[in-house]
């Protein structure tokens, strides 16, 4: 299976209502074996105000074909398979889920990126209130984009995010100097997009791997 990622654009006072109305048909979508459409929350950035999560089959049309005639406006969409996971509590419920898209600079040379994805790997043990997380290179194979990486991590409540990783020492101290323009060495791009929502259940254990 694989996972994918589609930004989906809405106005923010239209955000609730189109997804409700677009729910049942991207779940219907062809190869799609899970799915999960929520509203970028108060915070988010660099989002188009939808994102849409979904498990599928290594068949499954590219997603513009899934799209098709369907009213979804512009999208931005990423697959891949997991690098590295963690799942301490895939039983988790009514939960926040957040999705970094990044973009590695292309002269960014193996050793430097592979530190990078290390770094990025270590964050939950240094703050834990990051309950479930994966680690994902965007294949350029299953599905066009400029994103080369997915940081995904899913939290008790909000405030894990927003306050615990945010303001944690490990990732302004450490981590933040691999995005950081001034900083000699950084090797991520300034555009990122910075999403979250609300999720009823798990979407990272969906494969139960």
């Amino acid at each position: 299976m694989i996972r994918q990622i589609v930004l989906i654009s809405t106005a923010p006072e239209a955000a609730g209502p189109v997804a409700a109305a677009l729910r049942p048909a991207l779940a219907q979508c062809p190869g799609v074996q899970r799915s999960h459409l929520g509203a970028d929350l108060p915070g988010s950035w660099g989002g188009l105000g939808l994102t849409w999560d979904a498990l599928v089959s290594n068949d499954a049309p590219p997603v513009a074909v899934q799209l098709h005639g369907l009213d979804v406006g512009s999208v931005d969409a990423v697959r891949f398979r997991p690098l590295q996971r963690a799942m301490p509590e895939p039983g988790i419920r009514s939960g926040i889920k957040r999705t970094l898209l990044l973009r590695v600079k292309p002269d960014s040379s193996s050793s430097a990126v592979e530190q990078f994805e290390r770094d990025l790997i270590a964050m939950p043990a240094h703050i834990p209130a990051i309950r479930n997380w994966c680690l994902s290179r965007v294949e350029g194979g299953v599905q066009a984009s400029g994103w080369t990486h997915v940081w995904e991590q899913e939290y008790r409540t909000v405030e894990g995010l927003l306050n615990d990783y945010q303001g944690s020492p490990y990732h302004w101290g450490w981590v933040e100097r691999w995005f950081d323009p001034e900083v000699p060495g950084h090797i991520v791009e300034i555009r990122l997009v910075h999403v979250f929502k609300a999720a009823e259940a798990s979407i990272l254990a969906w494969d139960g791997a």
